[in-house]
């Protein structure tokens, strides 16, 4: 068996989403924003800005309070 999805997120002719309907709004309005950044140079390069700066790694912010003293591990 296999499901196929609309263009607007239904499955087959079964219905809609797996989502609790008073979510369902928030979640159009989030896939049409991820759909209007994604391809977006400019977002893409402030994202990758953060996630060098702030992903599993020290943050500028730390290496700024350096000057005073680094905290000890």
């Amino acid at each position: 068996m296999t499901l196929t999805t609309s263009n607007n997120g239904f499955f087959d002719k079964f219905g809609g989403k797996y989502v609790a309907e008073i979510i369902r709004r928030p979640l159009d309005d989030l896939e049409a924003a991820f759909n209007k950044y994604i391809h977006d140079p400019e977002f893409l390069e402030e994202l990758r800005i953060i996630q060098r700066d702030y992903i599993g790694r020290e943050t500028p912010l730390y290496f700024a309070s350096c000057q005073y003293g680094c905290p000890q591990d």
